[in-house]
């Protein structure tokens, strides 16, 4: 195929990287120059957990486009996901389209600006970062689906199964919106881990933390609950038992974010992005459009929102350097989840 993926980053770069090796024409869009540069003049280096890989490969600033294209692929942050899609929409084929592999529910933006029709979702899970320019880290593998809007199995999106499929195992599924909000609602649990200075596994690891993660990511399952959203389940994370209300239940969710746990320790990538927007970039994360929106989604469906709400404070606070990344905030977040009896069996 002849992609063209913006964002050369930790996703888009490691998706180009194994999609050219497969021998597919790929083009780089990326506003940072000296990554542009460096990927034009030394080519793309991936390593991780497939060895190392360096593609020779072509880079451009959003400025040096061309039409028309065919297939557009945006792996941008989320709070540049209409800026991108703007950008790209007058060099867009007739039939040309844009798929999003990103966090959040993007396809909203995306399909409002090109068009439902000339928008296709992904549900992307694998663990990646960027280190440097021209060089990216593949931490650790995940679930990849592709899927058109109105739930239909067509061509394309069959074409980008087998595409994908080059790089990692990819499938077609008749509910991306399903696996879009699950991972959208994983967020809860993502962001509360960004908290402290600490790997994801050994937060989750204290039964305390977990319990707080459980009922924060609780409120975020109601909220596609009331959606009416099918939720899907992926790399370990079972949305059906993040509600729990018995003494049964919860030991049923809390052996499940255990299997995440034992999961993510085989990662070489210990840590989400977001503690690494947090800590080493030192740069704004996607809480407005996840943790926020969700917080948001959930209060207009009637839902009570007060560990979501409270997370994204905490967040904010840490990127405008008003609070450290610590345990003490997990401490914060945890003693709320208590207070409002939400930790443990629930009351008859």
């Amino acid at each position: 195929m002849k992609l063209t993926i913006v964002g050369a980053g930790a996703i888009g770069g490691v998706c180009g990287a194994y999609l050219i090796k497969a021998g597919h024409d790929v083009t780089f869009v990326d506003v940072v120059e000296e990554h542009v540069q460096t990927i034009n003049e030394r080519g793309l280096t991936i390593e991780g957990i497939g060895g190392e890989l360096t593609v020779p490969a072509r880079a451009i600033h959003p400025r040096d486009l061309q039409g028309p294209l065919d297939a557009v692929i945006i792996a941008v942050k989320a709070l540049h996901t209409e800026t991108a899609a703007r950008q790209m929409l007058p060099f867009l084929a007739p039939d040309g389209y844009i798929v999003s592999l990103q966090n959040g529910l993007n396809e909203e933006t995306i399909s409002a600006v090109v068009g439902k029709h000339r928008t296709i979702g992904a549900h992307i899970n694998w663990a990646a970062d960027y280190l440097e320019p021209g060089r990216i880290l593949h931490g650790g593998a995940g679930s990849f689906y592709v899927g058109e809007l109105d739930g239909q199995i067509t061509p394309r999106v069959r074409e980008l199964e087998a595409t994908f499929s080059a790089f990692t195992e990819t499938h077609v599924t008749d509910n991306i919106w399903g696996y879009l909000w699950s991972k959208h609602s994983l967020g809860s649990i993502n962001y509360f881990t960004a908290l402290a200075d600490a790997d994801f596994a050994d937060i989750l690891d204290v039964e305390a933390h977990a319990r707080t993660a459980i009922a924060t990511v609780a409120e975020s399952m109601e909220t596609a609950a009331r959606h009416g959203i099918r939720l899907q389940s992926f790399d370990g994370f079972e949305p059906v038992l993040m509600r729990p209300q018995t003494a049964e239940e919860w030991q049923r969710a809390l052996a499940s974010i255990g299997a995440m746990v034992d999961a993510q320790r085989h990662h070489l990538k210990r840590r989400t992005g977001i503690w690494r927007d947090l800590a080493v970039r030192k740069r704004k994360t996607e809480v407005d459009l996840r943790i926020v929106d969700l917080a948001r989604r959930g209060r207009a469906a009637g839902v009570d929102m007060s560990l979501n709400e409270k997370l994204a404070d905490l967040i904010h606070e840490i990127e405008d350097g008003k609070r450290p990344q610590a345990w003490e905030n997990l401490e914060e977040l945890g003693a709320l989840a208590r207070s409002l009896g939400r930790t443990d069996v629930v009351p008859v």
